[in-house]
């Protein structure tokens, strides 16, 4: 196992020269032989970049007011619907509907909701057991659940073929296989993208997004306890709503979200979107004084939470510079910064280094946490521009209109097979007043 910034790094930026991707068997028939998790080399890098045109960050901006609506929809719902709800639950319904209507174009309904939730629930089921394929048996059941997908993913298809396509990732990307089939390279370098690679890639950008859920989930119950946090984000959207208008979340209004960004960065640095990739040794290879052969498979844990979930500190300020962090803490007076020391070399600057303010002697001394929720290199998450988009557009929803209590604020997750919290997080949520 390799923990530390530097050395996960330099693992990640030697795919293809000292390890190769490694996953379960039943990742082909699960996720798909075209998925960009089991394609490697120039192929991989090809797909690759055509499809992060389709996941790309100006789509995301694009589609970032119809996420705010669909937040405020369900949102509303959990305030208006039975109390107490399950935290977990809403978030992962939530988590799905946004994925539907974001990557498929659908309508994002809570039926089409549940019903993603349900294939996702089976498709994980499937990974844990015996490649059985069978009726009755959770790999038969995760086969089906897949079949299942891949038809509304072929949905998606021809609806993004159809004269008025919704505008969506799935549109994006046949627009791009259209082009490239056509000779126009489209800027996709001319990769071949059939309609099973797709689906299939599809299906990978599902997994992905099962973690999404949790993180909005985590925000729930963080935010319930730190309430000075709940304030700053309360300050912040009260600007944004007087300069843009209190009906607009838009890609500018997240751009303004400053706390917000260190808020969404910290739950994700204790609830990565990837907590580990897998990577097998393809050739005999040194690390910080070890011999690593080949053949012998390398897990990367991509943060230090994975080693004390929980048992972590919730602490947004780590993300702040000290000019803001010390401007804002004489009115908010936020708790101190965990100061336990880490063997970690992380880096300000190096995309995922934590810039741990110096606003106290026990800061100053403290060594940042390094945190690569979406991982690095060739394999970074393709879906991370979703994920981050809907985490800030939940942060301006809950902030700008409601209030809510956990019934256990304290309450420990399990993370196997997956995090999840162990009483279902059940919160008490109404509208603001």
């Amino acid at each position: 196992m390799v923990y530390g910034e530097g050395p996960v790094r330099t693992v990640l930026a030697a795919e293809d020269r000292l390890v190769a991707s490694d996953w379960p068997q039943a990742t082909s028939a699960l996720v798909g032989p075209d998925s960009l998790n089991l394609l490697s080399g120039p192929r991989h890098g090809a797909v690759k970049r055509a499809l992060a045109e389709a996941f790309g960050e100006a789509g995301v901006r694009r589609r970032v007011p119809r996420i705010a609506a669909l937040v405020q929809e369900y949102v509303g719902r959990w305030a208006s619907g039975s109390q107490p709800l399950s935290g977990i639950a809403a978030c992962q319904e939530l988590s799905q509907a946004v994925f539907d209507c974001v990557v498929l174009g659908g309508d994002g309904s809570p039926s089409r909701a549940a019903a993603l939730q349900s294939q996702m629930a089976a498709l994980a089921g499937g990974f844990q057991t015996p490649p059985l394929e069978l009726p009755f048996t959770a790999y038969g059941k995760a086969v089906a659940a897949r079949a299942a997908f891949g038809r509304l993913a072929a949905e998606s298809i021809q609806r993004s073929r159809a004269a008025a396509a919704v505008d969506c990732c799935m549109s994006d990307a046949v627009a791009l296989a259209a082009a490239a089939a056509a000779g126009g390279g489209g800027g996709s370098d001319a990769v071949s993208l059939p309609d099973s690679l797709l689906v299939d890639n599809a299906a990978a950008s599902m997994f992905g997004n099962a973690s999404t859920g949790p993180s909005l989930a985590k925000a729930l119950q963080y935010l319930c306890a730190r309430p000075d946090v709940l304030e700053r984000l309360r300050e912040e959207q009260r600007d944004l709503v007087a300069k843009y208008g209190a009906d607009v979340i838009s890609g500018d209004v997240l751009d303004g979200m400053t706390y917000g960004s260190a808020v969404a960065r910290e739950i994700l640095r204790i609830t990565p979107a990837v907590p580990a990739v897998f990577r097998v040794a393809i050739t005999d290879f040194e690390m910080a004084g070890r011999r690593i052969p080949k053949g012998w498979r390398v897990w990367c844990h991509l943060g230090e939470s994975v080693l004390k979930y929980n048992k972590d500190a919730f602490a947004p300020e780590r993300w702040l510079p000290a000019s803001t962090t010390s401007a804002s803490s004489a009115s908010s007076s936020p708790p101190p910064l965990p100061s336990s020391p880490s063997s970690s070399p992380a880096a300000a600057t190096a995309g995922g280094g934590c810039p741990m303010h110096a606003a106290s002697a026990a800061a100053a001394a403290a060594v940042p946490e390094y945190s690569l929720p979406f991982g690095t290199g060739v394999r970074t998450c393709l879906g991370r521009h979703i994920v981050t988009a809907e985490l800030l557009v939940f942060l301006a929803v809950l902030a700008r209109g409601y209030d809510w209590t956990a019934a256990n604020p304290a309450e420990e997750w399990r993370v196997v097979p997956a995090p999840a919290p162990k009483e279902g997080l059940m919160v008490t949520l109404r509208r603001r007043g």
